[in-house]
């Protein structure tokens, strides 16, 4: 149960984590430099974990209400 809590607190930095990464993205878009694809397929891939984490914490954590573990 516990680990569930921990995997929603993670998933949430990482998805944070994500977005703040990705906002000098679209700078360098409006400055129209070069922008490297695996930097972007890169932060892609940490927000869908980041997502799936966010995922697995918050069902288990409804469940963990439901049975009256929480």
């Amino acid at each position: 149960m516990r680990t569930q809590i921990v995997a929603g607190i993670l998933g949430k930095m990482v998805c944070a984590f994500a977005l703040v990464m990705i906002l000098p993205l679209f700078y360098a878009i409006a400055l129209q430099e070069t922008v490297y694809i695996d930097f972007i397929i890169g932060m892609c891939i940490t927000g869908v974990i980041g997502l799936l984490l966010v995922y697995y914490g918050e069902t288990a954590g409804h469940i963990g209400a439901r049975e009256g573990f929480l």
